[in-house]
């Protein structure tokens, strides 16, 4: 789930990839000056998401379906986040998020921070536990998290919400509230 984003006043694509193996990661690649969105040249190459202490975001699990938005004038990274995908002792995916630099926004300012993970019977669907592909929208007073919830491969797959008001903090998961339905 690719998003174009403009972070810091440059224009950034967000997606995940991965290689032979199914282990997608985020990453950013920025469009440079006065590049074209459509000329594949005009793009710098892809940055793997970091933490703050420099390694990268996804060292046991898989990460994917980040999204960006800015308030009172800081930055946030959402993304989903899951260990051992598909197999035993997975733990479902999950949604977090934390704080980034503008100017350098595939490296973390903030730890990362637990937004949501799969509790409702919407999320828990045909063996799938699912909370995946945030995404943002800001109205005057509240920064609203929609996601993927449920089984991504039929009929019961769902949308979930989160909210906050916006003179909160974001990176305080006890101040968001989920809709239970």
């Amino acid at each position: 789930a690719p998003e174009f984003h403009v972070i810091g006043g440059r224009v950034y694509l967000l997606f995940a990839v991965s290689g032979d193996t199914f282990d997608p990661q985020c990453h950013m690649m920025r469009l440079k000056e006065n590049g074209s969105i459509t000329c594949a040249d005009d793009w710098e190459d892809p940055v793997r998401v970091r933490k703050k202490d420099g390694t990268f975001l996804g060292e046991k699990g898989i990460t994917l379906d980040m999204t960006h938005f800015s308030n009172a004038g800081q930055s946030y990274l959402v993304w989903s986040y899951r260990e051992n995908c598909m197999s035993e002792g997975d733990t479902g995916s999950m949604l977090y998020i934390a704080s980034t630099d503008p100017g350098q926004p595939w490296r973390l300012t903030s730890d990362p921070v637990l937004l949501s993970r799969p509790l409702y019977g919407l999320e828990n669907v045909a063996g799938t536990i699912n909370n995946e592909g945030p995404y943002p929208l800001l109205t005057e007073d509240t920064i609203y998290i929609t996601y993927s919830g449920g089984s991504a491969c039929n009929w019961t797959y769902a949308i979930g919400l989160l909210r906050i008001g916006r003179d909160e903090d974001p990176l305080d998961a006890v101040r968001w509230k989920k809709n239970p339905y």
